[in-house]
Formats: structure tokens, sequence, C-alpha cells
């Protein structure tokens, strides 16, 4: 009869160490129904607090391309007009900023803005000429644009004066042109202005008078609100 020999307690108990051990490394230990419900749950949560504030700070990105975008209209706007000795607008409008459409009449606001010299039969130009328009990349999320005073369009002279511009008629501004520049889920909306002296200026509504960047004191909380994104 041959012996049994008996392994000492303590090698038996690091023999099941490492089965244990080689269990956990292929991967056959899962996780249980509970942890997998509490990660869940977590992750879910994330998702919820995170979005909403993601969805603010595109809209806040779109408030600031438009305003980007505006100011560059209005320079386009002011450079047409010492180049061509010609009063030359930009107004605000919803329908396409294309040559086929220059004679549409400003608005309001909406999210697309067109620069054009007006039609004027004393300097031999039958029709309004198409110089520039710019449309949001997406109209049906894109941000507003309202000009304070109306369905007007603002104006730049040869000589540097600002005009307000109504049907081809002119008149000297008597307070700065205000654009209002907000979009859905925006909480930052911000202000694009031309001073009487031709200056073009942004301004955050939202700063308190004294910092730099705030539209007070040149502007008053009604030309340029603080809120109104929606």
């Amino acid at each position: 009869m041959r012996a049994v020999v008996r392994q000492p307690a303590a090698r038996r108990a690091a023999v099941r160490s490492m089965r244990a051990l080689a269990v956990r490394e292929t991967g056959q230990a899962g996780w249980t129904l509970i942890e997998m419900v509490i990660v869940t749950t977590i992750f879910g949560l994330m998702m919820a607090m995170g979005l909403p504030m993601m969805s603010g700070m595109l809209a806040n990105g779109r408030v600031r391309t438009a305003v980007d975008s505006l100011q560059d209209g209005l320079g386009i706007a002011q450079a047409e007009a010492l180049r061509r000795s010609a009063p030359t607008e930009l107004i605000v409008l919803d329908g396409d900023p294309v040559r086929s459409n220059v004679a549409a009449g400003a608005q309001a606001s909406g999210g697309n803005w067109m620069v054009r010299v007006p039609a004027d039969a004393t300097r031999g130009l039958a029709s309004a000429d198409f110089v520039r328009g710019s449309a949001a990349a997406d109209p049906g999320n894109a941000a507003t644009i309202q000009n304070r005073a109306g369905a007007i369009g603002v104006a730049f002279a040869s000589n540097g004066r600002v005009l307000s511009s109504t049907g081809g008629v002119y008149a000297p501004i008597t307070a700065p042109v205000v654009f209002h520049v907000t979009a859905q889920g925006a909480d930052r909306p911000m202000c694009v202005y031309v001073t009487i002296g031709g200056s073009l200026k942004t301004c955050d509504p939202q700063l308190a008078s004294g910092d730099f960047r705030a539209c007070q004191p040149a502007l008053s909380a009604a030309d340029c609100p603080a809120g109104g994104g929606g």
C-alpha cells in the first residue's frame, strides 16, 4: 500500500489563493446585478446633469459666432462706402442674403444679414447692388439678430457719417444703433452697436458697469437686455 503524503495546511491555502487569483485574471469573475444597476444609475445621473450644461454652452457659442459675423458685416459696409463714395447699408433679414434677393426689405429681427448699395438714380444705380451676405449654417438652430431700432438698415456714408436707412431715405442717427444677439437656450446674449461717430463695438449686458466688456453706461438696460435667450 502506498503512503499518502499530506501537504502542509499553509501550502494548501497558498494553492487555493493562486487558483482564485487565476480565476479573476482570466475574467471568469463578473459584475453582480446590483453593481451593474448602481453604475448604470450613476452614469444616467451624470448624463442628465451634463447635457443641459453642454446645450447652453453650444447656444452661447452660436451667439458669439453671430456677433463676430455681424461685426464683420458692419466693417464691410463701412469699407465699401469709402471705396464707392456711396452710402452702403447693412440690413437684417430671415430670407436668403444673396444677389437675387438684393431688393429684400429690412426686418427688425432675423438670422442673416446682407450688405448692399441701395439704388440711387442720381448716381446711375437703377437697382440695389449686392455686396456681401451671411446666412446661418443651421437656420433651424440659428442665433437671432434684433435691430433695436426696428425694421431699418444702418448705412455708412462716404464721409464716415452713420445713417438710418428706410427705403432709400437716409437720416443721421442720434443714438447708437444696437443689434441684440441671442439664441434659443443661450444665457449670455450680447450686443453689437454702432456709435454716432461710426465706431463698431460689442458688449455683454450681464457684466457690471465699469468692466470694459460691459454695455453700460454706453447703452442702457433697455437698449441691450440681459435676457432673451428663451
